[in-house]
C-alpha cells in the first residue's frame, strides 16, 4: 500500500525533530556551566518572592527563573536537567515554526498559491531551525533565550490566528495579548519584536479592502495591546530602573560599520565572519532574496521581515542615542527566527521545484555547516571544575573557603561545589563592586 503524501510530510517533520532534538543534546553536559547559567541556578535556590525581587537588581525580567525553578524542582538541577529545559523549548520551537509558515502563507499568499508548496516551505524553515547555529546554542543554554524564541514564534502564530478569526476573534486576540506579555516577562527584546509585528499590523491595514475587516483588526489589537500592558504594569516599574541601571553599568561595545557586518553575516548564515568579500556576497545575496519574496508575496514577506529587522534596527538606534550599547549577537536570536521562516516565503515565492531544491541546498547546506563548526567545539568530557569540586569535596576541612579571582566565578564554584555535595565551604570573591546591577 503507497504512503500518502501527508504520512510523507508528518514523518518528514518527525525526522527533522529528531534532528533538532540530537544536535541540542550532543555533548549537552560536557562544556562547563557558564557564569550566566550558574546565575540562572543561584536564582532559583530563593524563595519566589526574593527571587523577583533578585531579577528586579539584574537586567532581565523573571519568567524564565520562575519556569526554571519548577523544572528543577521535579526534574533536578544537573547540568543536563537545567540546559534539558532549553533543549525541551528549542524542539518545540522547531514545531512551531512550521505551523507558523504554513499559516502566514496560507493567509496571506497569493489565491493561486500551492498548499504543497507552503508545506515543503514549512518544512524547509523547520529544518533550517533545527539545524541553525544560533538556535541550537540558545537551546543549549540554561537562559531564557530559547523560551523566548518560543514565545516570539507562539505570539506570531496567535497574532495570524487572531486577524483572520472569526466569531471566536476575541479569545484569540486576549490569546495573543497574555503571550505578548509573557514574551516581554522573559526578555526585554520582546518589546523589539512585538514592535515589528505592530508594524505588520499596521501595513496589513493599509493594504486591507475591507473596511468591516480592518475595523475588527484595529479594536482586536487594541484590546490585546492593552491585555498585554495590565498584565506586564506591575513589572514596569522595574523595568524603568533596569534601563538606568543598563545606561551606568552596561559595558558592550557601540555598534559600528564593521560590528554591523559581522554580526549581520553571523546572524544570517550561523557561519563564523572571516573575509569581507563572502560576508557582502551573503548579505546581498539576502537582500535579492527579501525583494524577490516582497515581489512574489509581499504581506507574508513583511510578516516575517518586519520583526526579524526591528531588534536590530532599534538596539542600534537606541545604542547611538543613548550612548551606552545594548547591541549583542546573541541578543538578536528572536530575530534570526523570523528571518528562517523568511526564507519559507522566498521557497514559495519560487517558480519551480528545481530552483527551489537549488535554494534549500544553498541554506541547509549553510546552516549545516555552521552547525558542525560549532558542535566540533564541544569539550568530548566533564570540565576539569568537576574533578576539583570532587578534590574538595574530599580534602577540604570545616570552616575552610574558597577564593575566587573574578565575581563571575562565584556562582560557578557554588553550583559545582553543590553538584558534589559540599555545603561546608564558603565561596568568596576577593573583589567587591558597589551598588547593584548585572556585574554584582
Amino acid at each position: 500500500m503507497p504512503i500518502s503524501p501527508k504520512t510523507w510530510r508528518w514523518l518528514a517533520l518527525i525526522g527533522v525533530v529528531g534532528i533538532a532534538a540530537a544536535v541540542r543534546c550532543w555533548r549537552l553536559d560536557t562544556a562547563v556551566l557558564t557564569h550566566d547559567e550558574a546565575f540562572s541556578w543561584r536564582l532559583t535556590q530563593y524563595p519566589v518572592g526574593e527571587l523577583c525581587v533578585r531579577t528586579g537588581q539584574d537586567v532581565h525580567p523573571p519568567v524564565y527563573y520562575l519556569v526554571l525553578k519548577s523544572w528543577d524542582r521535579a526534574c533536578g538541577d544537573s547540568v543536563w536537567a537545567m540546559r534539558g529545559l532549553s533543549v525541551v523549548f528549542g524542539v518545540a520551537a522547531v514545531l512551531l515554526v512550521y505551523a507558523l509558515c504554513f499559516e502566514a502563507l496560507r493567509q496571506f499568499a497569493p489565491p493561486d498559491g500551492r498548499p504543497a508548496v507552503m508545506r515543503a516551505g514549512a518544512l524547509m524553515a523547520a529544518l533550517l531551525v533545527a539545524l541553525s547555529s544560533g538556535q541550537v546554542d540558545a537551546s543549549r543554554n540554561a537562559r531564557m533565550y530559547a523560551l523566548g524564541v518560543l514565545l516570539a514564534g507562539a505570539s506570531a502564530w496567535l497574532l495570524l490566528r487572531a486577524c483572520r478569526a472569526g466569531e471566536g476573534r476575541w479569545s484569540w486576540w486576549a490569546a495573543y495579548g497574555v503571550a505578548a506579555a509573557l514574551f516581554c516577562y522573559t526578555h526585554n527584546y520582546a518589546f523589539f519584536t512585538l514592535f515589528g509585528q505592530a508594524l505588520f499590523v499596521a501595513a496589513l491595514l493599509l493594504r486591507r479592502g475591507q473596511t468591516p475587516s480592518r475595523s475588527q483588526i484595529v479594536c482586536g489589537f487594541g484590546y490585546a495591546a492593552l491585555l498585554a500592558f495590565i498584565l506586564y504594569w506591575p513589572w514596569l516599574p522595574v523595568l524603568l530602573e533596569q534601563m538606568r541601571q543598563v545606561k551606568e553599568n552596561y559595558w558592550m561595545a557601540q555598534p559600528d560599520t564593521q560590528i554591523l557586518e559581522k554580526t549581520l553575516f553571523t546572524w544570517a548564515t550561523g557561519l563564523v565572519y572571516e573575509a569581507e568579500l563572502i560576508s557582502r556576497l551573503w548579505l546581498a545575496l539576502l537582500a535579492l532574496a527579501v525583494g524577490f519574496a516582497m515581489l512574489g508575496c509581499p504581506r507574508p514577506a513583511l510578516f516575517f521581515l518586519l520583526p526579524a529587522l526591528s531588534p536590530i534596527a532599534l538596539s542600534t538606534t537606541l545604542s547611538l542615542a543613548s550612548g551606552r550599547s545594548i547591541f549583542h549577537e546573541h541578543l538578536f536570536v528572536f530575530g534570526q527566527y523570523f528571518l528562517i521562516g523568511l526564507w519559507a516565503v522566498v521557497w514559495a515565492a519560487l517558480p519551480g521545484w528545481l530552483e527551489r531544491a537549488a535554494l534549500a541546498v544553498v541554506l541547509v547546506g549553510v546552516a549545516a555547516s555552521g552547525l558542525a563548526v560549532n558542535l566540533e567545539n564541544r569539550p568530548p568530557v566533564a570540565p576539569p571544575i568537576v574533578d576539583a569540586a570532587q578534590y574538595l569535596k574530599e580534602a577540604a576541612q570545616p570552616g575552610d573557603e574558597l577564593w575566587t579571582g573574578s565575581p563571575w566565578e562565584l556562582n560557578q564554584w557554588r553550583y559545582y561545589l553543590h553538584q558534589a555535595g559540599v555545603s561546608d565551604i564558603k565561596v568568596r570573591c576577593r573583589h567587591s563592586f558597589p551598588g547593584k546591577g548585572h556585574m554584582v
